[in-house]
């Protein structure tokens, strides 16, 4: 989810900036969080596909059966897309070139999402520096609810804390987005 959120969606911007027409579009009677939407909105659905297909997946090929709520799922995948995404356009705003926009969302997003989220190692064995870093990470509060999802079968009532960091990150990223 996070590559197509945030690493495609930080080539958009950048990418209006290196063909010269940025200017074009500001000229245009578009608002901001209009043409953040416009941006965003594609790969949304993109992200959700694939997050549908690799549900599918793994249900069909390994036999992984979701324990809780499927729309608890949806909803908590949907939060993390418009985070990844906002991070995305985030750094496509800041960079204006899409070589750093790249490199600059592999290591901003993909990289502390893969190795500090409790996604490759444990949390609890990672250094106190680590640790605390890791709670800056979106993907952290997303496979908590993961975890709490597909193996220990609870809901929102459980996994609430989880929720409002990553709204409140996605809220967070897209004031930054609009001003």
């Amino acid at each position: 989810i996070i590559i197509v959120g945030a690493m495609l969606t930080s080539l958009v911007i950048a990418r209006e900036y290196e063909n010269g027409t940025m200017e074009t579009i500001v000229s245009l009677p578009v608002g901001a969080i209009e043409f953040w939407a416009g941006k965003a909105i594609p790969y949304f659905f993109i992200a959700l596909i694939d997050m549908l297909a690799a549900i599918l997946m793994g249900q069909l090929l390994f036999g992984v059966v979701m324990k809780s709520s499927f729309w608890l799922m949806i909803v908590a995948s949907a939060v993390y897309i418009g985070v990844a995404l906002s991070i995305g356009l985030l750094i496509s705003v800041k960079t204006k070139s899409q070589l750093v926009a790249n490199q600059m969302a592999i290591l901003l997003t993909y990289l502390p999402s893969l190795m500090l989220s409790d996604f490759v190692f444990p949390r609890e064995n990672m250094p106190l520096v680590l640790r605390w870093l890791s709670n800056v990470v979106p993907a952290t509060y997303y496979i908590d609810i993961l975890n709490g999802l597909y193996l220990r079968h609870l809901g929102l009532a459980q996994l609430w804390s989880s929720f409002a960091v990553l709204l409140a990150m996605f809220a967070f990223l897209s004031l930054l987005n609009i001003h």
